[in-house]
């Protein structure tokens, strides 16, 4: 049994990769928007699938050329989820 995100409006993935982990829980979670949080290089890697999936209006895109930084004043009204996979 995974999480229930259902109440879950905005969700923020830390560090997602490719893309594959946000794109099923959208695809799970019709109402829900999210943004993916990684290097530049990784969101690039990631754009495709999200586009393949029809996802790019609901998943949005935040870069920054390092994940120790704090983010530049931004500030994130969601859930976060911090994946840390294999």
């Amino acid at each position: 049994m995974g999480y229930d995100f259902s109440s879950v409006r905005n969700l923020v993935e830390v560090a997602g990769g490719r893309g594959t982990l946000i794109a099923s829980i959208l695809r799970a979670n019709l109402s829900m928007e999210a943004t993916l949080f990684d290097l530049p290089y990784v969101v690039e890697e990631a754009r495709p699938l999200i586009e393949a999936l029809g996802l790019l209006n609901r998943c949005h895109w935040w870069e920054e050329t390092s994940l120790n930084q704090s983010p530049r004043g931004r500030r994130l009204p969601a859930e976060i989820y911090h994946s840390r996979l294999g």
